[in-house]
C-alpha cells in the first residue's frame, strides 16, 4: 500500500509538468493536438510512466526536495515586525487606505508559496527527464555492488 502511494504521489507531482511538455513535443504549430508516436515522445512517456515512479521508490529522498524560498519583501516585513511598534504604527495600519502591514505580509507569503511550489514543479519536470538514464546508473551500480562473488 506504500507503494502505491507513493508510486501516485509521484504521478500527481510530475503530471502537470508531463502534460505541459506532452502537448509542447506533440502539438502542431497551429496548436491542434496530433498523437503520433515519436523517439522523443516515447521517451518522455517511458520516462513519466516507469522509470520516475521506479526512481522515486528506489531513491526516496530525492524525490521530496520542497523548497522553501523567503523572499526580500517578507525578510524585510519581519524585521519591520520585530522592532518595537508604537501608537502612529498601530493608528497607520487601522487607517491605511490602501492596504495594512497584515494584508501585504500576507501577499508576500502567499507570493513566497507560489514560488515554492513553481520551484517543486520544475523540481519534478527535471526528475522526469533524467529518471531514465538515473535508473540505468542506479541500476547498474547496484548490480557491481551487489554482485555474488563465485569462487573457483
Amino acid at each position: 500500500m506504500v507503494i502505491v502511494k507513493i508510486i501516485l504521489a509521484a504521478y500527481l507531482r510530475g503530471g502537470l509538468f508531463f502534460i505541459a511538455v506532452y502537448y509542447l513535443i506533440t502539438a502542431d504549430p497551429d496548436g491542434t493536438l496530433q498523437l503520433h508516436w515519436t523517439w522523443l515522445n516515447l521517451y518522455w512517456t517511458t520516462s513519466f510512466l516507469i522509470a520516475y515512479p521506479l526512481l522515486i521508490i528506489i531513491r526516496p529522498q530525492i524525490g521530496h526536495p520542497h523548497f522553501k524560498t523567503k523572499s526580500l519583501r517578507s525578510k524585510s516585513a519581519a524585521i519591520e515586525r520585530q522592532q518595537p511598534s508604537n501608537l502612529a504604527d498601530t493608528y497607520h495600519d487601522a487607517t491605511n487606505p490602501v492596504k495594512s502591514r497584515l494584508a501585504i505580509d500576507a501577499a508576500n507569503q502567499q507570493r513566497d508559496a507560489d514560488i515554492s511550489l513553481i520551484a517543486d514543479i520544475f523540481y519534478c519536470g527535471i526528475l522526469i527527464i533524467i529518471a531514465l538514464p538515473a535508473l540505468i546508473l542506479v541500476g547498474l551500480s547496484h548490480l557491481i555492488h551487489h554482485r555474488p562473488n563465485k569462487k573457483v
